[in-house]
């Protein structure tokens, strides 16, 4: 990875913009604030959709219903997210494309149909109860066609075309939350409601995502490209295509580097399943549905925060391969300011009378049987808003190894707080337990970041050309 110094020789000045502003005609990018905008509809759209899924369930299915929906989403979840090798961080941040995007869009099938075999044995150790576990088993085919639009949403964001991620959420959670409603109010359940949202993530692969990703690499520069996958490869036609290739030597090294940010979007699950899994055990499936719905509520100021830093992720990543290191501090200093501001949104919701209100009559009253629970809930909300900017940063960097450790030291304080601060203080417990763990990963964060930084300004100059030939003679 190319790290030093710039220096005044138009050669190596002509081989970064070979290498970081290549275009696709057929999909140029757009600005930041327009990236921002059409992802935070997106989001904005995936959260409304599902916090009404949930409300549809709590009102003609019961908690308990509810409480089987909860599981068997958090129960797929961190294993899609093993299955899924962390390609969508490495390829965001690929700026260079050492990697062709086939290669990408192969293991990502390979990773995600394994886990849609792998997650049913999983229910079948959590509970032998067959309903259930058919029920995880069409929550998990839905989970594997978004997978396989997530990696296609990749490229797309990398590119910064995130319009066609954005509209690509507004259709697929737009269509999901009608088809699901039109299956309760039929009396279909909880099972019934499952397979629409998978028939939909289907249609939305495979007629939208992966149909636009095809657009874009299709419109790619492919004169003066290099891949480590094919060195040599300087040709005039298409080389990044959205199709299967056969394994080979090549995925080994893609998967290595990608392992890391795996291992994190593993941890990331966890650390938000985790206190999912101790209120169910601990406390029941009616506590599980109250617990998820107070997540949904805290979770408002999320939607900014992902957008903001999907929007801004191969922007860094950018500014780091060309060490600008002042633009790198400047667009990760607002993004961190923007965060606090989005921070203050969920607090406001549960602070007010209108908004506990609203509360009540969307979801159960329920909620506000314990306001410190809430409160508590919230608070960990916003720790989490600081991580997820931190930890974007970290990888912006290419520091997936350090994040990792982070994020696993994170699981390993949940795991042993949480279990302990349920049974003592119920899911206000839960609520501290999960603040705690996340507030002491903050300062290495930093740490990280800055001793990365320091390093990459310390490296002698160097021709990327050279780089790269060294890369290929290896």
């Amino acid at each position: 990875m190319f790290k030093s110094k710039p220096d005044n020789t138009s050669e190596e000045a002509t081989a970064r913009q070979n290498l970081l502003v290549r275009q696709s005609s057929t999909l140029p990018p757009l600005s930041i604030r327009r990236n921002f905008a059409w992802y935070l509809s997106g989001n904005v759209t995936q959260a409304v959709s599902r916090l009404l899924v949930l409300v549809l369930l709590i009102k003609l299915g019961g908690l308990a219903d509810t409480g089987r929906w909860v599981a068997a989403v958090a129960l797929c979840a961190p294993i899609f997210a093993a299955f899924e090798l962390g390609l969508r961080n490495l390829l965001v941040c690929d700026v260079q494309r050492r990697f062709l995007f086939q290669d990408y869009f192969s293991i990502r099938v390979v990773g995600a149909s394994t886990a849609c075999l792998v997650t049913p044995l999983a229910a079948l150790v959590y509970t032998a109860n067959p309903a259930f576990v058919g029920l995880v088993v069409v929550v998990a085919a839905g989970r594997m066609f978004d997978s396989l639009a997530d990696i296609g949403y990749a490229v797309l964001q990398r590119e910064e075309r995130m319009d066609r991620i954005g509209a690509g959420f507004l259709l697929r959670y737009g269509l999901s939350l009608v088809g699901v409603a039109g299956a309760l109010a039929m009396g279909g359940g909880v099972f019934a409601a499952a397979c629409v949202d998978t028939l939909t993530a289907a249609g939305i692969c495979f007629r939208w995502a992966l149909p636009h990703a095809s657009e874009l690499l299709a419109g790619m520069a492919l004169s003066d490209g290099f891949s480590e996958a094919n060195p040599a490869c300087l040709l005039s036609s298409p080389v990044e295509t959205v199709q299967f290739r056969r394994p080979h030597p090549g995925w080994l090294k893609i998967i290595w580097e990608s392992l890391p940010a795996g291992v994190v979007n593993f941890e990331i699950n966890l650390i938000t399943n985790i206190p999912r899994y101790v209120v169910d055990m601990t406390l029941g499936k009616e506590a599980l549905a109250v617990f998820a719905s107070a997540l949904q509520i805290a979770a408002v100021g999320q939607l900014f925060v992902s957008a903001m830093a999907n929007a801004l992720a191969p922007r860094l990543a950018r500014c780091y391969h060309a060490l600008e290191l002042r633009r790198y501090v400047f667009l990760l200093s607002r993004f961190t300011g923007v965060t606090i501001l989005f921070a203050l949104l969920p607090l406001a919701v549960v602070e007010t009378a209108i908004g506990q209100q609203l509360i009540a009559v969307i979801l159960t009253p329920r909620i506000l049987d314990d306001p410190a629970f809430l409160r508590g809930i919230v608070v960990a909300a916003c720790v989490l808003y600081m991580t997820s900017v931190l930890g974007r940063g970290v990888e912006s960097l290419g520091a997936f190894r350090q994040h990792m450790v982070i994020r696993g030291a994170t699981v390993l304080f949940l795991l042993a707080l949480l279990p302990v601060f349920t049974a003592w203080w119920g899911m206000r417990g839960t609520a501290v337990g999960l603040t705690l763990a996340l507030a002491g990963s903050l300062p290495f964060y930093m740490a990280v970041i800055a001793s990365t930084w320091s390093r990459a300004l310390k490296v002698p100059p160097a021709s990327v050309r050279d780089v790269s030939m060294k890369k290929a003679a290896a």
